[in-house]
Parts: structure tokens; sequence; C-alpha cells
């Protein structure tokens, strides 16, 4: 089935490039009046089906990934490496240690070194359990205390004492600690310290999930374009024409090899 493809026939202020895949359609379809010149050019595939070209309106990401370069289980402390998933050849879209210093401090995180698409951080696994990042805001008025560590498990107790909190509730407390995953082990009702236990295993788990969600975004709304010379021809074209899929493969860039 024939698919009819919207493609941005000149650079716009919140980023669109021209030659940009706006929306793609399965024919039959009739485009509005707007959807034309000399905003849009139309694109007809004459032998692929929306499905089979989805990928090119796929935006061009900034995403990290790591890798552990070493543990030191006595201390349960961390050496971590992170790199940008999606540079290009040029070096754009590669991991700074300006992008990523504020946040991965925030998991009370150690800036080692940095390089070309990579930073090296150091992380303890009690550091991270006491983290803003962790807890949240309510972690600032809290003082922690480390009771114990388990080398073999990867299990942490902890006191909090949350007696400088304003009108805090110990109902509310013990569910801000079962709600980051904790156990509770004890509280101390009358001087406002409540036990809990962490696992290295829960610890990790939320700071590569942070990684992937909190630092990911946009880098550019689109990964390929159609050439602009291309675009230019279609213009002059009147702004429809039919292309197989081979020949638009032709004209298409991939940002990460530029």
């Amino acid at each position: 089935m024939p698919c009819e493809v919207l493609i941005k026939a000149w650079n716009m202020p919140n980023g669109t490039r021209k030659g940009s895949f706006s929306v793609i359609r399965d024919q039959p379809w009739n485009w509005g009046h707007m959807e034309a010149l000399p905003d849009y050019v139309q694109l007809v595939i004459t032998d692929a089906s929306r499905a089979q070209v989805s990928e090119y309106t796929r935006g061009w990401m900034t995403e990290y990934d790591y890798e552990v370069i070493n543990h030191n289980v006595a201390l349960d402390g961390y050496r971590i490496r992170l790199w940008s998933k999606y540079p290009n050849v040029s070096g754009q879209n590669v991991i700074t240690k300006t992008q990523v210093e504020n946040y991965l401090e925030g998991w009370n995180g150690i800036f080692q070194s940095a390089s070309a698409n990579e930073v090296v951080f150091d992380f303890g696994i009690y550091q991270c359990a006491i983290s803003a990042n962790f807890w949240g805001e309510w972690v600032l008025n809290v003082g922690f205390t480390e009771v114990s560590y388990d080398q073999g498990t990867g299990v942490h107790v902890i006191d909090a004492d949350y007696s400088a909190l304003a009108q805090a509730e110990p109902s509310r407390v013990e569910g801000v600690v079962l709600g980051v995953g904790a156990e509770i082990i004890s509280h101390d009702l009358e001087n406002k310290i409540i036990r809990f236990s962490v696992d290295r295993s829960l610890v990790t788990s939320k700071l590569k999930a942070d990684i992937h969600d909190v630092l990911s975004k946009r880098f550019e709304m689109r990964r390929y374009l159609i050439m602009e010379s291309t675009v230019d021809a279609m213009i002059a074209q009147g702004g429809r024409v039919e292309k197989t899929k081979a020949e638009v493969l032709t004209y298409m860039r991939d940002r990460l090899t530029e």
C-alpha cells in the first residue's frame, strides 16, 4: 500500500528542520489546505506503507548508557563510566561533565574524569541511599546515620532522624520510606527516628533508571532528513512528487553519520 509523507519545506524556529518527515499516512489520504506549500511538500512513496517508513520520524535523542568500572565491596562503592549512545561523527550530542554533573551530584556522585564522549563518577550505595535524588525534597531536613552494612547481602541499615521536619506525621514518614522501596525495621515515635534497610540492588536499579529516564531528552526533532536540495527540487515540481522507497533512501540523511 502506498503512503503519503508530509515533509517540512523550510527550517522552523522550534528546531524542526527542512526535510523532516512531519506526518506519514497510508493512502487513501487527503491533506488539508495548510498541509502544502509554502510550508510542506507532499511525497508519495509508491511501494511502502506507513509502518515500513515510520522509523524516519524518529527523533534524534540524547540518551546515556553506563558500565561499572569497579566495585569496592568493602565500602560498597562503584566507579561508573557514562557515555552518550547517539553522538554523530562530527561530535554533536556527546556527553559532557556540564550536562550531567549537577544531576548526578544530586545522587551524591563524585566526579572523577571526563574525556571524549565519556564521564566517570564515583557512587557509594549508602551515599546514594541518603541522596536528594533517591528521596526527593523530604531528605533536606533529615539526618541519616548508617547503622550497619552487610557485604554479602548488600543490605544497608540506616537511621533517619526527622525531628527537624516541621509537623512531621509518623504515618506520612513511614509512607515515604516504604514508597522508595525500603523496609522499615523500627520506628521511635518519641525521638522521631525511623530505622530501615535498603538493598544495594534497589539503589542501583533506581540510579540506572534515572540515568535513562531523567537525563534522556530530544536533541533534535528528527534524526533523518531529506536532503535540502531534494526538497528544493520537490518545490520546483509543484510540491507533490511520487518516488519509490529505494529512491527516497538515496535522498535521506542520517544525522549520526554526519
